[in-house]
């Protein structure tokens, strides 16, 4: 047993080892511009700044080179029969869409190990539309706002998860006003996005992450001050921090000039517009929740529901 456990452990760390050398390989490939600069010099600095390098590698805007115009041709048919369908809806948007908060909300944080039931989440919806009928302020006014306290809303479950469910919840809101009364826009500023972020975290374990990061202390809804790898898969690679606001602005450009041209369609550039975002991952933590209010936004302000998935798979998702 002890031998077997001594093989599968110098297993473990040969293949950590490989794909630390293939990461690495990577990285020198996509960062070869830097070779012939001087760390710290004004020049190296002011190119990884510049978001360009990192950008220009991986081209996340390209709509064809990651298949979202194939994808859009072979399934012309059903987005034309998702919008013959929605023209036939005769309930009131700013009803329906509404209606799907505490679903769409317990999905989100599902998708992170929420252990949350659904009817939680339409409880606490209930509750917090009661604390909060008109949530009509600028985004920048959410962090101000006495949320009720975790212990009030479900004292019987872990104050953290109820936490990340109510943040979620308002987030929500927000999100399905502001997107109502700004149809047919391109979407949330930046400075929106960041304080989105910084709500959702809220008195959760995320929001640790920020007060004793190993980056420093940071606050809610900044960019991550160091450079990131997921364990699931740590050949993915993000932009270092010093690029991440460069390539939020050029993400924010890009989807207003695909929104402007309307070549895609606008559940396309939903999807891709979430991909995008992940794959610049330009927080500490939230990047999964934040992305899909993107989505939510994005489609409210086009004129189609939120997707609430009937029993989704997590796994399924994440993969």
């Amino acid at each position: 047993m002890f031998r077997t456990g001594m093989v599968r452990t110098l297993q473990r760390r040969a293949n950590f080892s490989s794909l630390d050398t293939e990461r690495n390989d990577i990285l020198r490939k996509i960062y070869a511009p830097f070779a012939k600069l001087t760390k710290d010099s004004p020049e190296y600095n002011a190119l990884a700044e510049s978001g360009t390098v990192w950008e220009e590698y991986f081209q996340p805007g390209d709509s064809e080179r990651y298949g979202y115009l194939k994808l859009q041709k072979l399934y012309t048919p059903l987005l034309e029969g998702i919008d013959a369908q929605r023209a036939c809806i005769w309930t009131p948007r700013s009803r329906m869409f509404h209606s799907l908060i505490a679903g769409y909300a317990h999905q989100s944080v599902f998708i992170e190990n929420n252990k949350l039931l659904l009817e939680h989440s339409q409880i606490m919806d209930k509750h917090l539309k009661n604390v909060f009928p008109d949530l009509a302020m600028p985004a920048s006014s959410l962090s101000q706002i006495a949320l009720p306290e975790a212990h009030c809303l479900l004292p019987n479950e872990d104050a953290s998860q109820v936490a990340e469910l109510r943040n979620h919840i308002v987030a929500s809101r927000w999100v399905t006003d502001a997107a109502l009364r700004n149809l047919k826009t391109a979407g949330l500023f930046e400075d929106e996005i960041r304080s989105l972020s910084a709500l959702l975290l809220r008195d959760t374990t995320g929001e640790k992450l920020y007060k004793s990061g190993w980056g420093g202390k940071t606050t809610l809804g900044d960019y991550r001050p160091t450079p990131i790898q997921v364990k699931s898969n740590p050949l993915t690679i993000f932009p270092y921090h010093l690029e991440v606001p460069a390539c939020m602005r050029r993400f924010i450009q890009w989807r207003d000039r695909v929104t402007r041209e309307k070549r895609l369609h606008p559940l396309i550039v939903a999807c891709q517009a979430t991909v995008y975002f992940l794959h610049i991952h330009p927080f500490f933590d939230g990047n999964g929740r934040v992305s899909r209010l993107l989505m939510q936004d994005y489609m409210i302000r086009h004129g189609y529901a939120p997707v609430v998935i009937k029993d989704l798979d997590r796994e399924d998702w994440r993969n």
